[in-house]
């Protein structure tokens, strides 16, 4: 199922999943097995022979429901990873977006069982200054929490390694090693042409 995705200007998509799915294969299964019991039967009985439609829709037609309408909660579920920020979609009648912005986050968690480390499953879940989010279900929870910490610890990175030769030119200047006019050539090509003289 698609989402109206309205990207901010310079903002663009880097992944998007559909976590696990969620009570679906169970309802499925009975559906199949119920199914199947009553096609048997009808070539045993006469009866369930004659009535064979009846039978598939009381037997087979409750799970087949359920089946179907957990398919589409499913479907309807969105993980996206833009440049810019996390987003969540859910929800198949009423839908709910979440939208993290990558400077509100402070950490990411994995939560696995151990019969979900062979199987590569997982919940993934993000730490803001504001709480917790489950982001949710999916598989290779290792492989998006890398992404998602790409891009929320890039900007920090970035933004430090700046200060730091700030820093390291405001020394230089200090010791003699640089004259004005360098320096200030230096931290404009460093802060912009509108940066303040540090």
């Amino acid at each position: 199922m698609g989402h109206r995705l309205s990207l901010r200007d310079g903002e663009f998509s880097i992944v998007s999943i559909t976590p696990l799915s969620k009570g679906v294969i169970g309802p499925f299964a009975w559906t199949l097995l119920l199914a199947g019991a009553v096609v048997a039967l009808s070539y045993q009985w006469h009866v369930v022979h004659r009535y064979e439609p009846v039978a598939l829709a009381v037997f087979a037609g409750p799970p087949g429901l359920l089946t179907l309408t957990r398919a589409r909660k499913w479907r309807s579920q969105r993980i996206i990873v833009t440049s810019q920020r996390l987003l969540v979609f859910t929800g198949v009648s009423a839908r709910r977006r979440a939208s993290i912005e990558w400077d509100d986050v402070v950490s990411t968690q994995i939560e696995q069982r151990w019969w979900q480390r062979p199987v590569h499953h997982g919940l993934v879940s993000v730490d803001t200054r504001v709480g917790s989010m489950v982001v949710g279900r999916v598989h290779h929870p290792e492989a998006l929490v890398r992404v998602i910490d790409r891009q929320w610890k890039q900007p920090r990175d970035t933004h430090l390694a700046t200060l730091e030769e700030g820093e390291r030119l405001r020394n230089e200047l200090a010791n003699g090693l640089l004259s004005d006019e360098e320096y200030d050539e230096r931290w404009r090509h460093l802060f912009g042409p509108d940066g303040p003289r540090g």
